[in-house]
């Protein structure tokens, strides 16, 4: 698809190797951490959504048409669904993650692709693996979050096939490219600005004369015409009033009616009144910092670079800085401008976060060819393999020592460790933490029915993912007083609670996840 065939043979290429061995060990430590997760807050409502979507396809059961979460692309629910366990609640919980990650390695391997296809460079591909996956909060996400994971997965796709077809804009690539849009947009409305990109590359190939205006529009057209009928069909709310369903859709996203209290900076804030910042601080705390670095440097290089060219012809290496940029300053700067609601970090906005990794990399790209043309090969390669090194080990060291809470990962910028971070922003706001305290109580506590107090919703989920006997033993009353048990989170409360009998506690970096009370050995004081 992307000019494989210019790759030398795998064999004479120590650079291939380590990217085999390298992609071979991401896959095989997932397969094997898949089950250390807990279940995010939302799943078992994210499971109904895939079954109401999934018995409409199979009975046409008109349930969907009346729930609420139709307007939300349904196409990664209908394939948990239909490829999920079949067994009890733990095992459909552990196959759903299993899945998410082994989606997650799919667009691994795409971003591989459209690393090759950008910079040419074996080791630039590599370094644009390592890069994505040694990135805490992502790859932490990549086990239980099936909301933006798989739609950043998405988003690598739609790019690959983007960049592809604009090489040679013709009916059979606009046919794929326009299927894979379609299936972006089945997932999130925001991959709308996925066919922007690609009709503004177009318009660059036919005003630079690589491409004639009747060829670029009848290979559009077909796109276009792909891509909608791609959308309508993987997303079966459409299906009645595709055109009426859509734009009732775009309305209710574009400011989506949640409410939601936050811990930021410090302070309780609302979802749907945002700073202009928002976004920008928690991306850059929640970001290791080399790749922040990087980020910078090739923002500056690729502005530079598309500044000298204006009003000049624009050559295709030109194009994809440009829309790599599009792929990742549109959507975000739509959200600050439109003040869209946003909650939990930046998680909605994660599907940037590949574009965000690539202008590190033409950074990095960048300060290799400077150096390379002031110094010998062998002196650049070490002052490089030395950088990447110290910017890498500490996130690195930091997912293998708080392995499986990834997720929460802050760097320096927030504070010199988790606990002082979590006196300024949310932490366990997915509820994760609620396995291991619950696995601790059935099997600790040999009671046959056990009277918890949960603070939040998550736990609902982490219940499910015990074992059948361990869970119906499990009872959620409705207040402290009527508990054996008292769990919380520290959701927006980075203090203490008011109970002094604390008999377990989960605790990364400093930070308390979440906290079990016995209520009986304090009531008996």
């Amino acid at each position: 698809m992307l000019s494989m065939a210019r790759i030398p043979p795998l064999r004479y290429k120590l650079v291939y190797l380590l990217t085999l061995i390298y992609l071979a060990a991401v896959a095989g430590i997932g397969m094997r951490i898949y089950r250390d997760f807990g279940a995010p807050w939302d799943e078992p409502a994210e499971i109904e959504r895939g079954i109401a979507n999934y018995r409409f396809i199979l009975k046409h059961d008109p349930i969907l048409l009346n729930r609420p979460d139709r307007i939300y692309g349904p196409l990664f629910e209908i394939f948990l669904v239909r490829f999920q366990s079949k067994g009890d609640a733990q095992q459909v919980y552990l196959s759903r993650h299993l899945i998410t990650f082994l989606t997650f390695f799919s667009g691994c391997l795409a971003f591989y692709l459209l690393n090759w296809r950008l910079f040419r460079k074996a080791w630039m591909a590599l370094a644009g693996q390592v890069f994505l996956t040694i990135s805490p909060r992502i790859f932490g996400s990549a086990f239980f979050n099936e909301k933006d994971i798989p739609f950043m997965v998405f988003f690598i796709y739609a790019l690959v096939t983007m960049l592809w077809y604009l090489d040679k804009p013709n009916a059979v690539r606009g046919l794929v490219h326009g299927i894979f849009t379609g299936a972006l947009l089945a997932l999130r409305l925001p991959g709308l600005v996925i066919p922007l990109l690609t009709l503004t590359g177009l318009i660059l190939e036919v005003v630079n004369r690589r491409v004639t205006f009747r060829r670029g529009g009848l290979s559009f057209g077909l796109y276009s015409l792909s891509g909608a009928a791609g959308m309508v069909l993987f997303w079966p709310a459409l299906w009645a009033d595709p055109i009426g369903g859509f734009i009732a859709s775009i309305k209710e996203m574009s400011h989506y009616p949640h409410d939601a209290p936050m811990l930021y900076l410090g302070q309780r804030i609302s979802s749907t009144n945002l700073p202009w910042h928002y976004l920008p601080v928690w991306i850059a705390v929640t970001t290791p910092i080399l790749y922040l670095l990087l980020f910078f440097l090739g923002l500056g290089v690729i502005l530079y670079r598309l500044s000298g060219k204006i009003g000049k012809k624009l050559d295709r290496r030109g194009r994809d800085e440009l829309l790599i940029l599009g792929s990742m300053l549109i959507p975000l700067l739509t959200v600050i401008i439109i003040k869209s609601v946003v909650y939990d970090s930046w998680r909605q906005m994660y599907f940037i976060y590949p574009s965000f990794v690539l202008i590190a990399l033409f950074g990095l790209e960048w300060g290799w060819s400077r150096l390379a043309k002031r110094f010998s090969r062998p002196l650049t390669v070490a002052f490089i393999v030395g950088v990447l090194l110290l910017g890498l080990l500490p996130p690195l060291t930091w997912m293998i020592h708080n392995h499986p809470y990834e997720y929460v990962y802050f760097n320096r910028l927030a504070g010199p460790n988790l606990g002082a971070a979590q006196q300024l922003f949310m932490t366990d706001y997915w509820g994760l933490a609620y396995r291991p305290g619950l696995e601790y109580l059935v099997k600790t506590d040999k009671s046959q029915v056990i009277d918890v107090f949960l603070e939040t919703e998550g736990g609902y989920a982490a219940i499910e993912m015990l074992p059948p006997d361990d869970a119906r033993r499990i009872r959620v009353v409705n207040k402290p007083e009527e508990a054996r048990y008292f769990i919380g989170n520290y959701y927006l409360l980075p203090g203490v609670y008011a109970y002094h009998d604390e008999i377990f506690t989960v605790q990364v970096d400093g930070a308390k996840l979440l906290s079990i009370y016995d209520l009986n050995a304090q009531r008996s004081k």
